[in-house]
């Protein structure tokens, strides 16, 4: 039977998305109150005073990542179970409340737009194209030939999916408010200590692995969906053979993730020196980028069906 706390926050989640829909994030605007922003700075300050240990990185994350939890997560998730039997009306201002709190844990509106103006600068001034790029991966796409930038984005766009959004709202529908936030705040410590050189290695060696099991569901889930969204006959044999060719890729989401849109757009992803993944010979293309955020559109849409009865699901039989 569905109970009256599962529709609540099904109905936050799908708030979430609508809220971020209408009012996403700015690009040249940084909210002060935002959690990853007051994550970064809390562990950029911690960074300086812990041990470069992998001791000293379990540390840095407990005393960066827990203090946020419990005032963005479980603060207002003690609220709404206080005032769960209430009236009506404060029962809807607490979603209300929740819903813009949660929103703080996707960017959806804020990479679809990223993604849609570097293509459209790509056709007509490729070098405004290379610096928005930049902004949102770690390569240096000034050294990148004009296939590896495309390359590039297509392979930021795909993972940024995941982790901005699908790995978000997976958690959320099984741990509420306190699941999105673990994830966004783990990702946030992912992206200031989680590299594989000096002197990051260690410290930032609790961050990375956390950061990398949370969001593991939701790469399956969203490569899942990318393929039922462009299914032929043979893909997910396809997949597999592409998968098996993305050895390379140290990050086993975005093995995943990329095999998935080579296997959709049929094209070759590389970074250079590094790793290739497919076997088709070519690059992707402006059109096929175009193809695939529709693909991706599609696959998100049935990654929030999904969430939302898994969410009503999870929440009737814990309450």
């Amino acid at each position: 039977m569905i109970s009256k706390i599962s529709i609540i926050f099904s109905i936050i989640l799908m708030n979430t998305i609508i809220i971020d829909l209408l009012n996403g994030e700015v690009r040249d605007k940084v909210c002060p109150i935002h959690p990853v922003v007051i994550c970064w700075k809390i562990g950029s300050f911690l960074l300086n005073r812990v041990q470069k240990t992998r001791t000293g990185g379990v540390v840095l994350w407990i005393c960066t990542v827990i203090p946020l939890l419990f005032i963005y997560a479980l603060f207002p998730t003690m609220l709404l179970i206080y005032f769960i039997e209430s009236n009506i009306i404060y029962i809807v201002i607490i979603i209300i409340i929740i819903s813009m709190i949660n929103k703080f844990t996707i960017s959806l509106k804020l990479l679809n737009w990223y993604y849609l103006t570097i293509l459209q600068l790509l056709e007509n001034n490729e070098a405004k194209a290379r610096i928005l790029l930049q902004e949102i991966v770690r390569r240096d796409v000034f050294a990148l030939d004009r296939d590896h930038v495309i390359s590039a984005l297509v392979e930021t766009y795909v993972e940024s999916l995941v982790d901005g959004l699908v790995s978000t709202l997976f958690w959320f529908s099984l741990l509420g408010l306190v699941g999105s936030y673990l994830q966004r705040l783990s990702n946030t410590m992912d992206s200031l200590v989680g590299y594989k050189h000096d002197p990051y290695r260690d410290v930032g060696w609790f961050s990375a692995n956390v950061d990398t099991i949370l969001n593991i569901p939701g790469s399956i889930l969203f490569s899942i969906f990318l393929l039922i969204s462009s299914y032929r006959r043979g893909i997910f044999r396809e997949f597999l053979n592409n998968l098996k060719s993305s050895i390379n890729v140290t990050s086993i989401n975005a093995r995943l993730v990329f095999a998935a849109a080579s296997t959709v757009l049929r094209v070759d992803l590389e970074k250079p020196c590094e790793y290739r993944v497919g076997n088709y010979g070519i690059f992707p293309s402006i059109h096929h980028c175009r193809i695939l955020f529709r693909s991706c559109m599609i696959a998100i849409s049935l990654c929030i069906v999904f969430l939302v009865l898994l969410c009503i699901l999870t929440f009737s039989l814990v309450s």
